[in-house]
């Protein structure tokens, strides 16, 4: 996982990537202007794919706290992100973090059918009448 110190901007960012990238995280916020004053705003989110294609989007609010995450994964290759201002603000956005990669494959975990279960509950009960016969057999 890579990971990309804060940074201000100004409207838009357009964050490429040039590795294999399928999943990405971003911790938002907005800076109203130098005085440093409370602020939120909407900002625009799109992710795109190999050959400019848009993957998805998504409007989310942010305040001047930066503590807005939001958390993108894709089955494609994402190339690009682009954050916009919707036009609420007028000081800069500000990118507390980005962290991208690869994510871990998910491995499914076996579990047994219903079928499964059903058949090892006979197999469970004929042994445990195996068992209760044996007993019976040795106390006679």
């Amino acid at each position: 996982m890579n990971v990309l110190f804060s940074i201000a901007f100004i409207n838009p960012l357009d964050v490429r990537f040039f590795t294999d990238v399928s999943a990405s995280g971003m911790k938002l916020g907005c800076i109203l202007d130098a005085s440093m004053n409370d602020c939120s705003a909407d900002l625009i989110v799109e992710v795109y794919g190999p050959g400019d294609q848009l993957i998805g989007s998504t409007t989310i609010a942010v305040t001047s706290a930066s503590d807005t995450f939001l958390g993108v994964i894709s089955a494609r290759r994402i190339t690009r992100i682009n954050i916009i201002d919707d036009g609420t603000i007028f000081g800069s956005q500000t990118l507390a973090s980005i962290s991208f990669g690869v994510p871990a494959v998910i491995r499914p975990i076996p579990t047994i059918s219903q079928w499964g279960l059903i058949a090892m509950a006979g197999v469970l009960g004929i042994i445990g009448f195996m068992a209760i016969s044996r007993r019976k057999a040795a106390i006679n």
